[in-house]
């Protein structure tokens, strides 16, 4: 288990292009150090190989358990919805035109006011970009309302 801790190390270490100087610096310890983790004459305590985790990306666990472990998942995912029927995303591009509908003019009754207010006030970035909000609910506004209006056509066929 020692000997491939090393090596994630030095697999992690080489994928971010980072010198062993370098992860060394980020670890507050000393490049010896780093060296002899990947040549495997020692191995980091638990709080370095947390650190190394959150500079990573990766979770502890990845150091620790085998590879074989980590590759052989029982169901890789085939696609992003779960239940993958037609019926599902029928039923969620429903909910997303309503709820896309709902908060574009929710978004219009929160941010006409807002604009107005900063106008007033003479705040003209945060105006600017309430004029910009506004323009674009209008935008989605008018492209689910009045599709027909717009310079471009969605069409969808299923086969």
């Amino acid at each position: 288990m020692s000997l491939e801790i090393g090596k994630k190390i030095q697999e992690l270490r080489v994928k971010a292009n980072d010198s062993q100087e370098a992860l060394a610096a980020k670890l507050n310890i000393s490049r010896q150090a780093i060296s002899k983790w990947e040549n495997n004459q020692s191995i980091p305590d638990i709080t370095m190989l947390k650190s190394m985790s959150n500079l990573y990306g990766v979770h502890v666990s990845y150091f620790i358990n085998d590879e074989n472990e980590q590759s052989n998942s029982p169901h890789p995912i085939r696609s992003l919805f779960l239940p993958d029927t037609l019926l599902y995303r029928f039923l969620l591009a429903i909910a997303s035109l309503f709820s896309v509908l709902f908060f574009s003019l929710f978004s219009l009754f929160l941010t006409i006011p807002l604009f107005y207010i900063n106008v007033r006030k003479k705040r003209y970035v945060w105006a600017g970009f309430y004029f910009v909000l506004i323009i674009f609910g209008l935008h989605i506004l008018f492209t689910i309302l009045f599709p027909g209006l717009m310079p471009y056509k969605i069409d969808v066929t299923v086969d």
